[in-house]
């Protein structure tokens, strides 16, 4: 009971601070101005939805499953390498676009608690991830001369790129896999390493593609964007597949 008890306050708090952060970002993002900036988020918002819905399953090593891993992703840091630094420096587009790969890859789960710590912990994981990438990338780029009309050479995104990936999927994947745990009466809080895998591939593709996308954005060019597409599709491809598969193999056994 005790463990309950301090497991559902953890969770009231991780709620709470996401739901100032969310609040925050609302309000950074409605001072962004409205052509240069909110338009292309409405893109990015129209993307995340579609995308959402492709998920990776995210289980514990007792076979608790209750979590999903969307490569919608891969907008989320797309919007963080576009507004996380200047001119814009807000952390607003990507945490609201991180909400809604929250939300959307995981409201048809019957359990409600964890669809709002999955996207309670997407909120915080990537508020903080955000920010600290702008960090890094205001003190790369001081010691960087900005290239064309005064954008950032890719390779000064690289390194934060890679930090945010990191952060992000600690601070999301892993506590989700910990609650979902919790939540079943479990007390293993290490994901399968099935789901470590392919959510590691599924991070990976996405940061990948958020490159490829920025750099079709700044190249003002489609072959980079259409390759970032090849990326998460064919990942998430190969992700169906074996889990056909592995249900083909479930299905011979029982039989």
């Amino acid at each position: 009971l005790v463990v309950v008890r301090d497991h559902r306050t953890r969770n009231a708090a991780v709620t709470a601070v996401a739901a100032v952060m969310l609040l925050a970002a609302v309000f950074f993002t409605l001072e962004l101005p409205l052509v240069a900036s909110l338009l292309p988020l409405l893109m990015l918002v129209l993307l995340t939805l579609a995308a959402s819905g492709l998920t990776v399953s995210v289980t514990t090593t007792d076979g608790i499953g209750g979590s999903r891993k969307s490569i919608a992703d891969a907008f989320v840091f797309l919007a963080v390498m576009l507004y996380a630094v200047p001119p814009t420096t807000t952390v607003g587009p990507p945490v609201l676009l991180a909400a809604i790969v929250g939300f959307m890859s995981t409201y048809r789960l019957t359990n409600r608690r964890a669809t709002v710590f999955t996207t309670a912990t997407a909120i915080v994981s990537t508020f903080v991830a955000a920010s600290l990438y702008g960090w890094l990338v205001n003190f790369l780029s001081s010691q960087s001369a900005p290239v064309g009309d005064g954008a950032l050479s890719l390779h000064v995104h690289l390194v934060p790129l890679c930090v945010l990936a990191v952060l992000q999927y600690a601070l999301s994947t892993v506590a989700t896999a910990w609650f979902v745990s919790i939540d079943a009466g479990a007390f293993t809080f290490v994901p399968s390493k099935e789901s470590v895998v392919w959510t590691l591939t599924i991070q990976l593709a996405c940061a990948a593609s958020a490159v490829l996308f920025y750099s079709a954005i700044q190249n003002k060019g489609v072959s980079y964007a259409l390759l970032g597409l090849l990326i998460i599709a064919l990942v998430q491809l190969l992700y169906r597949f074996n889990e056909k598969r592995m249900e083909d193999l479930r299905c011979a056994e029982a039989e």
